[in-house]
């Protein structure tokens, strides 16, 4: 059965959850874990920019690691995010749009760069096959979150 023949499945699952459904099918591999659930969703989108890529280091969120002793990382577009107490969750220390005075000299992270769409019309051509394919950016209200703070 195919996404086609019914309403597609999709699921965002926590890494405490992850690791149980790995327990529970006895495999690491997620993919299978996918399959056998029935998701038909695989994302596709946009991707990091090379520069960036080749500055940032495996966080379990991406991103580059500040040198200030604690486990603090830089995203690409300026936010800097740490993991909370219990590395469960993640809390940001810094928006780069909180202050509005910060808007004009902010500079957004260029779209045309290198590496940013790269291989992703193959990946969608490949994937449409036999998943739905949604676009992989998070919402705009998401975005603005992450640059301006919840608050604001």
């Amino acid at each position: 059965m195919t996404p086609r023949d019914r309403v597609p499945l999709s699921g965002s699952l926590r890494p405490e959850v992850w690791n149980k459904l790995k327990k529970h099918f006895g495999t690491e591999d997620t993919e299978t874990i996918r399959e056998t659930l029935g998701f038909d969703f695989k994302s596709a989108g946009m991707g990091l920019a090379e520069d960036f890529r080749e500055r940032a280091i495996s966080t379990d969120w991406g991103g580059v690691v500040i040198p200030d002793g604690d486990d603090t990382y830089e995203a690409e577009w300026g936010m800097r995010i740490a993991p909370g107490q219990s590395h469960r969750y993640i809390r940001y220390t810094y928006c780069p749009l909180a202050d509005e005075s910060n808007l004009d000299p902010y500079n957004f992270p260029p779209l045309d760069a290198l590496g940013r769409w790269e291989g992703l019309e193959e990946q969608v051509r490949w994937l449409k096959e036999e998943y739905v394919v949604p676009e992989g950016a998070s919402t705009f209200f998401r975005n603005a979150w992450d640059l301006c703070g919840l608050e604001n």
